[in-house]
């Protein structure tokens, strides 16, 4: 029942993009909320209870500052889009396997499995193409297509984070890119190229770093 109110709340605040029916935003706060309680009736006690507490605060703040039921309606259809891209984006994979389009990617990342820094950059290229266009979304599907390799999870942690971590210093569809270029009113075809080069620079010295590293274990 949770995944069907959760896919419910994605599709209707999908429905509700194109549309922008004050009645059908109305559905999607309600939806929104009974999902997350039914979500945190089913999770572990210290996310259900910091959940819970942040949204609750959350309400306090907005009661505060005197935005009232609109204010905290606002506020959660602001977290919307990344919550339903996060849900949403796994589901590409499915198409492109039932094409046979990953049967290539995945024979090739078997043959890099014992050589970890090669699997190692492809992993962090691969992030770095994807997560300005996906977002966090990108992780997702990168781990359904790693899932099968059973890699250490110390190796997959630190290639997710080098690989996503320099979407935040060049893409312009970033939360912190967009935000901080907003205020200096800095035009983003202007930062893009530094921005773009300090990315790579950023991906050449984790993967040096990261061979380095398996160079002295070894």
């Amino acid at each position: 029942m949770r995944s069907y109110l959760v896919l419910a709340m994605c599709g209707i605040f999908l429905l509700q993009y194109f549309i922008q029916i004050h009645m059908v935003e109305n559905l999607l706060i309600v939806v929104t909320l009974i999902a997350f309680i039914a979500s945190a009736t089913k999770a572990n006690s210290v996310p259900r209870w910091l959940g819970c507490g942040m949204l609750i605060l959350g309400f306090i703040l907005e009661l505060e500052k005197g935005t009232g039921i609109e204010g905290i309606n606002q506020g959660i259809r602001m977290n919307l889009p990344l919550l339903s891209l996060v849900i949403l984006v796994p589901l590409l994979s499915i198409p492109l396997k039932l094409g046979g389009f990953l049967d290539g990617l995945n024979s090739l990342l078997q043959r890099l499995k014992h050589h970890p820094q090669k699997l190692f950059a492809g992993i962090t290229s691969v992030l770095f193409v994807l997560s300005p266009i996906l977002n966090i979304g990108s992780i997702r599907i990168v781990d359904e297509l790693l899932k099968d390799l059973k890699l250490p999870p110390a190796m997959l942690a630190k290639s997710y984070l080098l690989g996503f971590s320099t979407t935040m210093l060049w893409s312009p569809y970033s939360a912190a890119v967009a935000v901080v270029l907003y205020y200096l009113k800095v035009p983003v075809t202007e930062y893009l190229a530094y921005g773009f080069g300090i990315g790579l620079l950023f991906l050449l010295i984790g993967n040096v770093l990261f061979a380095a590293c398996c160079a002295i274990n070894h």
